[in-house]
């Protein structure tokens, strides 16, 4: 049975704790407005929303901008990119590339370059190939 079950609107509290209680949020809020007759009716859905919230999630949806905090739709979407499921939240986690890769530059200065960078091309004014360029690389038409 879920942690949501609310009879009526008194009973229905987000904290914003996790993606799992933001969906049951959400499920618990369209249940509500469909059994009240209100689905479409996205004034009513609002207040018991805004009513509903504590904690983080209530200091979040103020910092809302108002057409966001004014529509269902809007909200609804808003609430699930803020409180991504467990599955979503790793994934996000390990989309930060790892810098791992050094190279020394003269001077003695290291500079990380991660799997998602291109390291800067190097420019040369000195006419005959560096070790670090082909020959080919200094021929031009």
């Amino acid at each position: 049975m879920s942690a949501y079950s609310p009879s009526t609107s008194d009973d229905l509290v987000f904290y914003g704790t996790d993606g799992i209680e933001a969906e049951e949020f959400v499920r618990s809020v369209i249940k509500m407005a469909k059994s009240a007759g209100r689905l479409r009716d996205n004034n009513w859905i609002i207040e018991e929303v805004y009513t509903s919230l504590a904690g983080d999630a209530l200091r979040w949806y103020i910092e809302l901008d108002d057409d966001i905090r004014n529509d269902w739709l809007r909200l609804q979407r808003a609430i699930m990119q803020k409180y991504p499921p467990p599955s979503q939240r790793s994934l996000r986690n390990n989309a930060t590339p790892q810098l791992n890769n050094t190279n020394t530059r003269r001077g003695g200065s290291a500079t990380r370059v991660g799997p998602f960078e291109q390291r800067p091309k190097e420019i040369s004014l000195y006419p005959y190939p560096t070790p670090r360029q082909s020959p080919v690389a200094l021929h031009r038409d």
